[in-house]
C-alpha cells in the first residue's frame, strides 16, 4: 500500500509539473516557511483542546498557474500524539512527515494586499517511526496571504486531511512567511530594441523604429513602402515604381526621366515623340525643329541642294 500511494503521488505531482512548466514558465514562484501544530484527537473526540496540539515545520513551493490558480507542494515534518484507538490512548511524539500537490483557488487577484484562497489536493503523510508507514490523504482547507512588503507575506493556513487509515484524521494550522522568488514577464519586459511596441523576434528592422501595418520598419517619406523596399525613401512614391515618384504620369520613374514633367515613352526616355514641324524628325534630334528639314542635315532644311 505505502508503495502504491508513493507511485500514485508522485505520478500525480510530475504530471502537474510537466503542465506547469510548459504553460507558464515565465510565471512566479514563491516559498513558504510556517509554523504548523497538529491535532489528531479532535476528529474521533470533536472536543478541540489545546493540550492535542502538536508542533512541526513545513516548507512548500508555489507556483502561479493562471488568474484563478496556484500550483503549491508543501513538505511538512514534526511531532504528533498519533491515536492508538478511539478511547484515548495515544504514542505520544511520534514523528511525522508528509508531502502534498495542492491546488489554490484564488478568488481575489494574486498580489493584493489580502489574499484568501481556499485549496484541495492529494498527499501522503508518513509515520517514520512506524516503519515509514504511508497514509493517503486528501488536504481541504482555507490560507490567507498578507502582503508585508514587496514580494514578502504573512501566511496562515488551516487543512482537515482526510486519511485513508482509521484514527488518523488530523486538524492542522499553520502560521509563517511566503516569498516571492520569481517574477513574470512583463510586457515591458519583452525584447523590443527599438521601443517602437513591436517585439523583436516578429520585427523586420529591430534597430529601427517603425510601424505595426509595416512589420515594425519605418516609412521616411509616408508613402506606405518601407524604406528598406523604397528605392526612393525620401521621396513619396509610387509601389509599382518602387515608391518613387512620377510627377508627369508616364509610369517612368523622375530620376530615370529625362523630360520628368512632360509625358512620354520610354522609348524616348520619359520625352514626348514631338514633331512641331512634320518632318518626320523628333524636335529632341532636330536642329531645326521649327523648319522642315532632312534627315542628313539634321532637320534642318537644304537650301543648295546639296
Amino acid at each position: 500500500m505505502r508503495k502504491l500511494s508513493l507511485l500514485l503521488l508522485s505520478t500525480l505531482i510530475f504530471s502537474l509539473l510537466n503542465v506547469l512548466s510548459a504553460q507558464t514558465e515565465d510565471s512566479k514562484s514563491a516559498l513558504t516557511w510556517r509554523w504548523t501544530w497538529n491535532n489528531f484527537q479532535y476528529p474521533i473526540t470533536d472536543d478541540l483542546n489545546s493540550r492535542d496540539y502538536t508542533t512541526g515545520m513545513e516548507l512548500a513551493y508555489g507556483r502561479y498557474l493562471n488568474r484563478w490558480f496556484n500550483l503549491s507542494i508543501p513538505l511538512k515534518m514534526g511531532k504528533a500524539d498519533l491515536p492508538i484507538n478511539e478511547q484515548g490512548a495515544i504514542e505520544e511524539n511520534q514523528l511525522i512527515g508528509s508531502i502534498d500537490a495542492l491546488l489554490h483557488f484564488n478568488p481575489i487577484k494574486t498580489g493584493s494586499l489580502v489574499q484568501p484562497y481556499l485549496l484541495g489536493g492529494a498527499g501522503v503523510m508518513l509515520e517514520l517511526e512506524n516503519d515509514a508507514k504511508a497514509n493517503p490523504e486528501i488536504p481541504l482547507g482555507i490560507g490567507l496571504n498578507l502582503r508585508l512588503a514587496k514580494g514578502i507575506y504573512a501566511s496562515a493556513e488551516t487543512q482537515y486531511r482526510i486519511d485513508f487509515n482509521d484514527n488518523r484524521d488530523q486538524l492542522m494550522h499553520a502560521l509563517g512567511l511566503k516569498f516571492d522568488i520569481g517574477k513574470g514577464k512583463d510586457k515591458e519586459e519583452i525584447a523590443d530594441a527599438d521601443n517602437d511596441g513591436i517585439p523583436d523576434d516578429e520585427d523586420q528592422c529591430p534597430t529601427q523604429a517603425g510601424s505595426a501595418a509595416l512589420f515594425g520598419c519605418p516609412d521616411a517619406d509616408g508613402d506606405g513602402i518601407s524604406d528598406k523596399l523604397d528605392q526612393c525613401p525620401n521621396e513619396k512614391g509610387l509601389a509599382e515604381l518602387g515608391g518613387c515618384p512620377d510627377t508627369d504620369g508616364d509610369k517612368i520613374p523622375d530620376h530615370l526621366d529625362e523630360c520628368p514633367t512632360i509625358a512620354g515613352p520610354a522609348d524616348n526616355n520619359g520625352c514626348p515623340n514631338e514633331d512641331q514641324d512634320g518632318d518626320g524628325i523628333k524636335d529632341a534630334d532636330d536642329l531645326c525643329p521649327t523648319v522642315p528639314g532632312t534627315a542628313g542635315t539634321n532637320g534642318c532644311p537644304d537650301l543648295d541642294g546639296d
